[in-house]
């Protein structure tokens, strides 16, 4: 069932939690050159969403940018665990409402960043990464750390679930303040899918392997370093050098 949007959209969900989503995004906020984290939850008839800048969202549900979105998803159907880096200054035209977005976020400096996606079987969660455009190589350091990107949406997925009231807005579905046009435009910059590699500490920007993760995994357990040695088929010595890698990056 689908919710009417507030008239005073300062009552609006998203306007509402973004100062919680701030303190949730914090960790990435202020340990990367990420300057805003955004997640758009998008059904056919209505969808949700949840932004660090709380100024940004107020004028985005003010101007109806909402109805954007169907659009994009529709010109560039996202396959699950695809990304997309973007550029706004370079965007196709899709229609005016959606190139006047464009232009809003390239006079606030914030055209350039990553969207990775996630999809149901009745939507598409996509999950934005936008960068500060002064930071050196920007576009470069968006591609490299994809696989952090990813650990950080398991992160934030976790905080929300762990907060009745979050859980509730995240699920909620609003009304769309108009008719979506839709155009059919031919693309192909969406990149595959791939396996995550490495999996981030967003403190340090250290890194633990799949080998140290499963490591980590018989360690919670309670098992000690020769019974993990036995279940990995590995040598004594080989878990030991493992644990001391561990420990000296955590």
């Amino acid at each position: 069932m689908n919710i009417i949007a507030p008239k005073n959209i300062e009552n609006h969900d998203a306007v509402k939690y973004a100062k919680d989503i701030t303190q949730i995004c914090a960790p990435l906020l202020d340990e990367t050159p990420i300057k805003n984290f955004a997640l758009e939850r998008v059904y056919q008839d209505g969808g949700m969403g949840f932004c660090t800048d709380v100024e940004w969202t107020i004028e985005f549900f003010k101007k109806g940018y909402d109805i954007c979105f169907p659009e994009e998803y529709a010109v560039l159907p996202p396959s699950p665990g695809s990304y997309l880096p973007w550029d706004l200054r370079n965007a196709i035209e899709i229609s005016e409402k959606m190139t006047q977005f464009n232009k809003d976020l390239i006079d606030r400096n914030a055209y350039q960043g990553v969207t990775i996606y996630e999809t149901t079987e009745d939507c598409v969660n996509a999950y934005e990464f936008t960068i500060d455009v002064d930071f050196p190589s920007s576009m470069e350091y968006l591609l490299k750390n994809i696989d952090l990107f990813k650990n950080f949406i398991f992160y934030f997925k976790e905080k929300i679930h762990s907060d009745k009231k979050l859980t509730e807005a995240f699920y909620k579905k609003y009304t769309f303040t108009e008719e979506p046009i839709i155009k059919n435009v031919e693309t192909s910059i969406v990149q595959q899918p791939f396996k995550v590699k490495k999996y981030y500490l967003l403190d340090n920007q250290s890194s633990f392997s799949k080998k140290e993760l499963s490591i980590l995994k018989f360690i919670a357990l309670g098992q000690t370093s020769k019974q993990i040695a036995k279940n990995l088929n590995n040598s004594f010595r080989t878990i030991e050098k493992h644990l001391v890698n561990i420990k000296n990056k955590a």
